[in-house]
């Protein structure tokens, strides 16, 4: 019997508006290829890292955003390597068509380590060079590791499981040297973590195993704190933390109890908000949400779903999208996911290559200021050629709520003031259609 789906209008902070078609490739099909993959972008810059199962290597891919992406190149083969791996990408120069800094952890099981991997590259460069590291040795470490660089003093932070002890650990790089600590030692606690941060301050989001809990933990620059979010049920597992902005704090995961995805998120320091984003039989694994796209496994039907109107259909072709890593580029969305059938590692595009939406968005734009507003927003927009402009504000269960423009306006820049009246606070979506071009930006309304 089908469970009915629940989707509650709190303030989900996952993904842009849009409804068009996603466009599906094979990235890597030379053996069993793609568990454990993990995708990060840097503005128009995305890679990925991934898992080679056949030949125990943690691979790499540089730059996907573009169609045409580059061949994939093997990181590390020494001993079997490369589950749990995460990638962060990070710019030196605020110039982002400059170099850029690759971050990889991931877990060395032939020797029970966690390791790193750094390299310095270029968007277009496709022999990039790796430095490798052993940053934990002490057990059996390493495992759901979980990378966030704190770009301000180019720190880069990896939580991780030990499984000897049962702890959640975390190591981060400064003064030239790595430094271990134990974040969490209360019985079994540290799988399914997933790291994100804040200018100084840092989020850990895990599963406490011995209690079926999902728990954060917060370092603020003196101490760790450490909470349970929601203790209802065999709940956290999958976990993936989203802080989209200081004043909002997001974890999606796995409710084991029920198969649902569950969406926990709060505003400052209030009470968490738990709400059921999708409970359509067995789903919520795997499920992805770091860098704003939420994307998740569908186990009943072998499905890869990502919320966009209703628990919308990625990919349905076999059994399809575990280990899905998602992002959204500037008007593009990007997953990457393991294709259980064929042992493929696939990307699901949505919204065109980078390079080439880019050029057909050279004259059209689109910005709000601020973003974020307690009364009212600032709307600034371009066209190119005279056009019937239809500019809509959407809620995030995308409902319109308010049409700003409907009508034929000549070419050139115009501005407009939109006041939210009697809306509640929350995220909503601003969406231009002009020129046969779609534009969506996010906005905060906070009263």
């Amino acid at each position: 019997m089908r469970k009915f789906l629940l989707v509650v209008a709190g303030l989900f902070i996952f993904a842009k508006l849009s409804f068009a078609e996603w466009t599906i490739s094979i990235i890597d099909s030379v053996g069993d290829v793609g568990k454990y993959a993990s995708l990060h972008s840097e503005w128009y810059f995305a890679s990925a890292s991934y898992y080679d199962e056949t030949n125990g290597n943690l691979k790499f891919i540089n730059d996907m955003s573009r169609m045409s992406n580059s061949a994939p190149m093997v990181v590390d083969s020494i001993g079997d390597v490369g589950k749990f791996t995460s990638i962060y990408l990070w710019e030196n120069s605020s110039d982002s068509s400059e170099f850029k800094n690759i971050s990889i952890s991931y877990y060395d099981e032939t020797n029970g380590n966690l390791k790193y991997a750094w390299s310095k590259g270029t968007r277009f460069e496709d022999d990039t060079v790796f430095e490798l590291f052993t940053v934990d040795s002490i057990g059996d470490v390493g495992l759901f590791t979980s990378i966030y660089v704190d770009t301000s003093y180019k720190i880069p932070y990896i939580s991780y499981y030990d499984a000897t002890n049962g702890d959640l650990k975390l190591a981060y790089f400064k003064d030239s040297v790595w430094n271990v600590q134990k974040i969490d030692t209360a019985e079994d606690v540290g799988k399914y973590n997933s790291i994100s941060g804040y200018l100084d301050t840092v989020y850990i989001s895990y599963y406490d195993s011995t209690n079926g809990d999902l728990k954060l933990a917060k370092y603020n620059g003196t101490n760790w704190q450490i909470e349970k979010v929601d203790t209802t049920g065999d709940v956290g597992k999958h976990s993936s933390i989203n802080y989209f902005h200081f004043y909002y704090r997001t974890i999606d995961y796995y409710d084991v109890t029920n198969g649902n995805l569950k969406h926990a998120q709060r505003s400052f320091d209030t009470t968490w908000n738990i709400t059921t984003i999708d409970s359509t039989e067995d789903v919520g694994m795997f499920c992805n949400s770091k860098q704003g796209v939420l994307t998740y496994y569908d186990k009943t039907n072998g499905n890869l779903k990502c919320p966009w109107g209703w628990g919308f259909i990625v990919d349905s072709s076999g059994d399809v999208g575990g280990y899905s890593s998602s992002i959204e580029a500037p008007e593009l969305c990007l997953v990457i996911y393991y294709d259980f059938t064929n042992g493929n590692l696939k990307r699901a595009c949505e919204g065109g290559a980078i390079e080439e939406h880019t050029n057909a968005l050279n004259n059209t734009s689109l910005t709000i200021t601020p973003n974020l507003s307690t009364k009212n927003f600032s709307i600034s927009y371009a066209l190119p050629s005279t056009s019937f402009v239809n500019l809509k504000v959407f809620n995030i269960s995308g409902k319109v709520v308010d049409i700003l423009s409907n009508e034929k306006q000549n070419a050139g820049k115009h501005r407009l003031f939109w006041q939210p009246n009697n809306l509640p606070n929350g995220l909503y979506f601003l969406q231009l259609n002009a020129n046969e071009t779609k534009l969506t930006k996010k906005l905060i309304l906070m009263k």
